[in-house]
């Protein structure tokens, strides 16, 4: 359990100041980085929550495009509402003597099978871009960084699944003949 001191800092467990920050990304089912926020290590994630949905607006309110698998940290109840219920695939949180259902573990493994894409992008930009530690001092400059090595993730992406389309072609090709 961490308590908050200032807008980067937090205590971790006996006395240990940490600094840091935090990147909030929503990513399409081929790993493309659609938005992202760059905050201070101390907001929390449900915070965040609006700024990375896709929505539309209609007459009477706004909607969401599509489904949202989301972390449990994500989860309340004002997130929750604006979502809906067929587009909320949030992961359930198990609490203190309130155990996740055997429903609710089958729903949180096949939405952490999907969830997965999330979680290799997040892992891809640490290892290959050293998104794992911040290189600057202040949020704007790390945040600018953040968002050029989420670009150049989508450039590679795109590169990768074009050259995957590509080869599908020239096997295609072979098979024909």
């Amino acid at each position: 359990m961490s308590k908050l001191i200032g807008p980067l800092q937090a205590v971790d467990g006996k006395r240990k100041t940490t600094y840091g920050y935090k990147m909030h990304a929503n990513t399409d089912e081929d790993g493309f980085v659609k938005k992202m926020s760059y905050t201070p290590g101390n907001v929390h994630d449900s915070q965040e929550f609006d700024k990375l949905l896709d929505t539309y607006k209609t007459k009477d309110k706004i909607k969401t495009c599509g489904e949202v698998y989301a972390d449990s940290a994500y989860a309340n109840k004002k997130n929750n509402e604006k979502i809906g219920k067929q587009n909320n695939k949030v992961l359930h949180r198990a609490y203190r003597n309130k155990p996740l259902t055997k429903q609710q573990k089958q729903d949180n493994k096949q939405r952490s099978s999907i969830r997965y894409v999330v979680e290799r992008t997040f892992g891809l930009l640490k290892l290959h871009h050293g998104l794992g530690k911040a290189r600057y001092l202040g949020l704007a400059r790390n945040k600018a960084r953040a968002q050029l090595i989420a670009m150049s993730h989508n450039l590679k992406t795109g590169m990768n699944i074009f050259k995957e389309m590509q080869r599908l072609k020239r096997l295609r090709g072979y098979c024909v003949q």
